[in-house]
């Protein structure tokens, strides 16, 4: 019955690739797309009967290189390719009935992979019930603005997170947003965001809980988790300003370790270029955890940028003879994307 589903969805998005006419498409109330690359145009749309059909992606060629030698190849290529789409209807009774799908293929290391989600949904003025692969979706709503172009800073957040299966819902409320995700195990994510501007500046609050599994450096040890993670971001004309702080418990074989974690970034855009910063420093039983990185991303076209990152990650814990993380990299990521 899964793949079943999942041929459905890749039928649907097809479909809708060949649409070229534009219309005014009913597009779900939540983000499957998880992933670090994803598109910020505006949808392709198109109606055929009571059925919207929506659709965008990006298409990103990227070289990275290795600044610390500390893998085989110093420089290699890799190809990203990604689409969401989604099928919505109206019932008579004014509800939204639909289904998104999110898929991606990449090619990293002369390696090629394929993921992705399928999720159902049902939607009203009282906000958004969400059944499917949907473990991301509390996250996107809480988390903060993410770096330009290609900087991906690293360990920001919870280490434990949720299996793919679940279901949950998402709801607005004036200038507040929930979001609650229950995994096929009964692990819960939780977040509340506050969102509005207050003169000329905008202010945005965030607050997560999370109960979910973590999967050690050495693949075999997993470890129950619960952590709280609270978010603010201060935007005014072009510039945002983020801070995030968190505590996270993680138990596994009689091992308990607490860490704590703090992130912070800087944006800010000017013409057709946006400039960031971000750097994270934590803890895990005094055993340090710290990344950094530096993006950029100019605008060369609708849809089409040219990106660069420049990250660094680094930490080495040891929980009793438990390898928890192993971690050690310097990354300069340059790409040429085109979003749809």
């Amino acid at each position: 019955m899964r793949h079943f589903i999942r041929l459905l969805a890749g039928g649907l998005a097809a479909t809708c690739a060949s649409a070229a006419l534009a219309a005014s498409a009913m597009t779900q109330d939540f983000r499957l797309n998880g992933e670090r690359l994803s598109s910020f145009e505006e949808p392709l749309a198109a109606q055929f009967g009571d059925i919207t059909f929506s659709l965008n992606g990006l298409i990103d060629g990227a070289l990275d290189a290795d600044l610390n030698n500390s893998r085989k190849d110093d420089l290699d290529g890799r190809l990203t390719a990604n689409f969401e789409m989604s099928a919505v209807t109206q019932l008579p009774i004014r509800w939204n009935v639909g289904l998104a799908y999110f898929g991606q293929y990449e090619t990293i290391f002369d390696e090629d992979s394929y993921t992705d989600n399928i999720a159902g949904f049902i939607s009203g003025s009282w906000g958004t019930i969400v059944g499917g692969e949907v473990a991301d979706i509390v996250q996107e709503e809480t988390r903060r603005l993410r770096g330009a172009g290609n900087a991906r800073l690293a360990f920001d957040g919870p280490l434990g997170g949720l299996d793919d299966w679940g279901g949950g819902y998402v709801g607005q409320f004036g200038p507040s947003r929930l979001s609650t995700i229950i995994d096929e195990n009964g692990d819960v994510d939780f977040g509340w965001v506050w969102a509005r501007p207050v003169g000329v500046a905008g202010y945005r609050y965030g607050l997560r809980y999370t109960n979910g599994d973590f999967r050690s450096d050495d693949g075999v040890t997993v470890f129950e988790t619960d952590s709280v993670t609270g978010t603010f971001e201060h935007s005014y004309g072009r510039r945002n300003i983020s801070i995030g702080l968190g505590a996270e418990r993680l138990e596994a074989l009689g091992v308990e370790a607490d860490r704590w974690y703090s992130s912070a970034g800087w944006q800010y855009q000017f013409g057709n270029i946006v400039l960031s910063a971000e750097g994270h420093y934590g803890e895990i039983e005094g055993e340090e955890e710290a990344s950094g990185a530096l993006g950029a991303q100019y605008f060369l076209a609708r849809g089409l940028s040219a990106n660069l990152g420049i990250n660094y990650s680094e930490a080495v814990v040891t929980l009793e003879t438990i390898p928890l993380l192993n971690r050690d990299e310097l990354q300069a990521l340059l790409s040429l994307r085109y979003g749809y």
